[in-house]
């Protein structure tokens, strides 16, 4: 074998010297041929390094290999069943290095392809099926090959209506992953692809479900579920790598040994390594497939029927569970796409709502997503009412009640109509219940109707502020918009320039000048201790001298008149009176500035200069510790009493009469 590879490198660089080595090769590869035809089972070890050897140099001799593709394409189709698996194996490399070379074919070397599929070499049908998808792949990469495509698909297709399960499977595998790398992903592909649900094979019906799931399959083009025979080569004690997993010893001499080339190398083989390992995890897991099954969904050209007849197998179905799960899967995702009206799925899924059923969250989500507002109220109404009977009960499970309530919760928010009022207030009376689940999504569904219908809540729980002339649309009533939102702001806009008023732009520019000027006043005199209550400073200049003069002390309030004016605040608030606006004082109406922008401007960034100069003068000159002055009543503290260890021991009558509770509790002299 090391003499043919050191001849294979020279044959390739000169030809013309090495023509008679050749010539040997190629005399000696045709009777290991004539003696493979006589005896396809013998073990023929020589034969498959001469194939090797003339497959890399067809190259270099066009005209004495030309009909090498037909010899090999030949004893793979006529001895393929009875050769070693190893020979085999080393005879379609042979041919696929020829078709990557372009001596061969993609319309040619396909049929074969697909024949040696039915062999029970796994190792093979996985090295031929990777091949097919990274050959069209190669033809597509640069521009679309139209018409290659079409002698591709045809045969694909036409390998579809074939009664053989297991070609019909691997036509299917390779459309699925043609269609998940972005290849063909056109209209007719989808249809074929769909087409295979309705196959009398349940493992081909189970792969065109998960395609339209989302569901990927693996690198041999077989699904998850498939358990085919293992290689006729394997050795049983043998154990599968589930993925190549990194090393410390490569990641420590990826970046601390060898030379600077070689790290570089190491460490782009390591990037390659964790891309791949990630995509892996990513087709495994689904998300790299999340949207793959609704936008082939939409490419279907008659989904109605497609609809119809899945649904008409899932009922007449004896398949595993898994299997009519699926079928349920895709009727529902079909239904919510395409916005069909299919009314006997309801009631047929409407049966299995049971907290007992097996993947009961699978079958109310499937009836969740089958809802819309096109469907009558009337076809929803037997999923709402076995929902509410099976799940939302005083005797059921606080984790079935929670379920059942957000189920209701979906419903309603696709076909709201399905709700009455009586139904719905005996389901928010839930909003007190002892489980926070129960009580969240009893309360999600008050929140729902307070924008969709408030009336039909109870009053207590329509919320301030409610629409009440907010209703449910009748069923088919259509909204349709009558004008431009916003066309008036442009009328009004043109009217008052015509008056010779600014414009709406323009006055709103203006108020966000002023409002940001009272924010940076508000900000500047925030440090004031007079401020801090909510007082306003005068803006004229009487009023900020006289601020001036008084020097920042504090004043005694007198106990009467304190007291008399806390009595008449309290005595006049009334929430009717919480909008009007004080009255205008003399000093206000004097100190208010005009109506000039400019000047209204110019007075309050003045007033602020001068509220922040006044209050770092008031900081410098008041002491670290600024205490309150009290009133002249001296309410006793709490603190000032003594202190009692233990539990206070329960007064006598006497001292509660004489006790006065008062701030925070604190005892009269008597009572001490």
């Amino acid at each position: 074998m090391g003499s043919l590879v050191m001849l294979q490198g020279q044959c390739k660089r000169d030809p013309d010297a090495y023509r008679e080595e050749f010539e040997l090769q190629l005399a000696h590869y045709r009777s290991r041929a004539a003696v493979l035809a006589l005896q396809p089972s013998a073990p023929h070890p020589e034969l498959a390094e001469l194939a090797t050897f003339m497959a890399h140099c067809s190259g270099a001799y066009p005209a004495e290999l030309s009909a090498l593709p037909e010899e090999l394409m030949g004893m793979l189709d006529k001895h393929a069943g009875a050769m070693e698996s190893e020979l085999r194996r080393t005879l379609a490399k042979a041919v696929i290095l020829l078709r990557n070379k372009g001596r061969l074919e993609a319309a040619e070397a396909l049929p074969l392809f697909f024949r040696m599929f039915r062999l029970g070499d796994k190792h093979l049908r996985t090295l031929l099926f990777r091949h097919i998808i990274a050959d069209i792949r190669g033809i597509n990469a640069k521009q679309r090959q139209d018409a290659v495509n079409r002698q591709l698909q045809a045969f694909l297709f036409s390998t579809m209506q074939q009664p053989d399960e297991g070609a019909v499977k691997r036509s299917l595998a390779v459309l699925i992953e043609l269609y998940r790398r972005n290849v063909w992903t056109d209209e007719r592909s989808v249809n074929v692809i769909a087409s295979a649900v309705q196959h009398k094979s349940t493992r081909v019906c189970v792969a065109a479900l998960n395609f339209f799931m989302g569901v990927g399959m693996t690198d041999d083009g077989e699904d998850s579920e498939d358990e085919d025979e293992d290689d006729e080569d394997a050795q049983p004690g043998a154990k599968r790598k589930k993925g190549n997993r990194l090393s410390k010893s490569e990641l420590y001499k990826a970046f601390h040994t060898g030379t600077q080339a070689s790290r570089r190398k190491k460490q782009k083989k390591l990037e390659r390594a964790v891309k791949s390992a990630a995509r892996s995890e990513r087709i495994e897991s689904g998300e790299a497939l999340s949207s793959m099954g609704v936008s082939a969904l939409e490419l279907l050209r008659d989904p109605h029927t497609f609809a119809e007849k899945l649904f008409r197998r899932l009922q007449g179905s004896r398949d595993k569970f898994e299997t009519k799960m699926l079928m349920v899967q895709v009727v529902s995702r079909t239904i919510a796409v395409h916005r069909l009206v299919l009314e006997p799925f309801y009631t047929f899924i409407a049966r299995y709502l049971q907290p007992q059923q097996r993947e009961v969250t699978l079958l109310l989500t499937a009836a969740a997503e089958a809802c819309h507002d096109n469907v009558p109220p009337d076809a929803i109404e037997p999923v709402l009412r076995q929902v509410v009977n099976a799940f939302v009960h005083d005797r059921s499970r606080p984790e079935a009640m929670g379920v059942g309530l957000k189920t209701v919760h979906a419903l309603c928010t696709r076909c709201p109509l399905v709700m009455t009022e009586d139904l719905l207030r005996d389901l928010t009376a839930y909003k007190k219940d002892k489980d926070k689940g129960v009580r969240m999504a009893s309360r999600s569904l008050i929140g729902l109707f307070r924008e969709l219908a408030p009336g039909l809540l109870e009053k207590r729980d329509r919320g301030r502020g409610h629409d009440k002339t907010r209703t449910l649309s009748a069923f088919g009533e259509a909204k349709f918009a009558e004008g431009v939102a916003g066309a008036e702001l442009l009328a009004e806009d043109e009217r008052r320039r015509a008056l010779g008023l600014p414009g709406l732009d323009e006055s709103s520019d203006d108020e966000d000048l002023g409002e940001s000027s009272d924010e940076e006043g508000d900000a500047a005199s925030g440090g004031d201790d007079s401020d801090a209550d909510g007082w306003e400073s005068a803006s004229d200049e009487e009023g900020v001298e006289g601020a001036e003069d008084d020097g920042g002390d504090w004043h005694d309030v007198d106990e009467d008149s304190s007291d008399e004016s806390g009595d008449s605040d309290t005595d006049g608030e009334d929430e009717d009176d919480e909008d009007q606006e004080p009255e205008a004082t003399p000093a206000a109406a004097k100190s208010r500035p005009s109506a000039d922008p400019q000047s209204l401007r110019s007075l309050k960034k003045a007033a602020a200069a001068k509220a922040k100069a006044k209050a770092a003068d008031r900081r410098k000159a008041a002491p670290s510790a600024t205490r309150a002055r009290w009133s002249r009543r001296s309410i006793p503290s709490y603190a000032a009493l003594p202190r009692r260890r233990g539990r206070r021991p329960a007064p006598s009558p006497q001292q509660e009469q004489s006790v006065l509770y008062c701030g925070r509790g604190a005892f009269a002299p008597s009572a001490i």
